[in-house]
């Protein structure tokens, strides 16, 4: 799996705190889950804290405004992970209806040029703070598959595509490490296999979230560990299905034992994502209706209800409805719980932690 432009990074040794910057790819995503016990399985009796940044819907303008309070305020971090791209591309610029003329060459060039500038931006103000910045190369638009719904023609090869392109480029100048996600990824994608690996051709399922975990885990933690750790679980159906297309060499890098009390460690791990997840939908929609020019913390419900009822009817969110529904019902439900989310957080995490350090201290 490996190329060189994802080599694994030899300055220094390996991260012990790690933000994954991103948008709904990150966000939703299993890859961050994936990771984080894969950290835990290679070295169960070192804290090794992965920490689940991205918002769906984000870009890099985006990420870029929420960066200090969202990430450089929680705390000291060894490295951060940055991905953004399937909202920087301006997808509705491939619709049918838009005519390939000049204007829509000039709106791709905006799109792209901010993209990356913001990715520079946000690169430059994590390096400020001593923080370790990879780049993750967007997951491509899958413009090959047989999904029921048709392509949007040319949103990968003339979008997506030129900006992990220039990413790869500025980054590899700067002497920074880039992740090139999107060229493996773009190779799975043109094999059609079935079902396809993006379902909605935007998002990777979990064997593509497996690909991307596999990626990260060879670029961060690039020294082989030792024989009497973990082995990372790679037995369900999805990990066998993408291993036959691709080794995921990254997640193998571990070691040969499963604990008899394993099962401990997903239930914690998944009390965490749940506390987590929380946490990310009052991010998300207070930043929403924050652009939307409302108040998130001191609305009242009935503002907060006709503000979210507004963003609903907004075009960008086309295709989406239902999903976003779902996120304004659950934001509405617990944003006035916000001090008690954020302990339940503070508890899972630790609750997390002493249950992998319990389990190794029993072998």
């Amino acid at each position: 799996m490996s190329s060189a432009s994802h080599a694994p990074d030899s300055a220094g040794a390996s991260p012990r705190r790690i933000a994954l910057i991103g948008d709904s790819v990150t966000h939703d995503g299993e890859y961050p889950w994936l990771l984080q016990l894969y950290a835990s399985c290679r070295d169960p009796r070192s804290r090794v804290e992965i920490l689940n940044r991205g918002i769906s819907g984000g870009n890099a303008v985006e990420g870029f405004a929420r960066l200090e309070e969202d990430v450089l305020a929680q705390g000291k971090l060894d490295a951060a992970v940055v991905c953004f791209g399937l909202n920087d591309v301006d997808r509705d610029a491939f619709a049918p209806t838009v005519d390939s003329t000049g204007a829509k060459q000039a709106r791709l060039l905006a799109a792209r040029e901010r993209y990356w500038i913001h990715m520079e931006k946000i690169s430059a103000a994590l390096e400020s703070h001593g923080i370790r910045v990879y780049a993750l190369t967007p997951p491509p638009y899958d413009e090959w598959g047989s999904q029921q719904m048709p392509p949007l023609a040319g949103c990968d090869t003339l979008g997506v595509s030129l900006l992990a392109d220039g990413l790869k480029h500025s980054f590899s100048q700067k002497g920074r490490p880039v992740i090139d996600l999107h060229q493996v990824l773009v190779e799975l994608y043109r094999k059609r296999l079935s079902p396809p690996i993006a379902p909605d051709r935007v998002h990777p399922d979990r064997r593509g979230q497996l690909v991307i975990a596999s990626l990260l885990a060879e670029a961060l933690f690039p020294e082989k560990a030792a024989a009497s750790t973990w082995h990372f679980p790679l037995e369900d159906s999805a990990a066998k299905a993408i291993q036959k297309e691709l080794p995921l060499l990254g997640l193998v890098n571990s070691g040969t034992v499963i604990p008899e009390r394993f099962s401990d460690v997903l239930g914690a791990l998944a009390a965490l994502k749940r506390a987590t997840l929380s946490l990310r939908l009052l991010r998300q929609v207070d930043d929403m209706i924050a652009r939307a020019g409302g108040d998130p913390g001191n609305g009242s419900q009935t503002d907060v209800r006709n503000c979210t009822a507004e963003l609903l009817k907004s075009p960008q969110l086309s295709g989406y409805r239902e999903y976003f529904s779902a996120v304004f019902r659950n934001y509405l439900a617990v944003r006035t719980r916000r001090k008690e989310l954020q302990i339940a957080w503070g508890e899972a995490s630790e609750r997390y932690f002493a249950t992998v350090t319990e389990v190794a201290a029993r072998g």
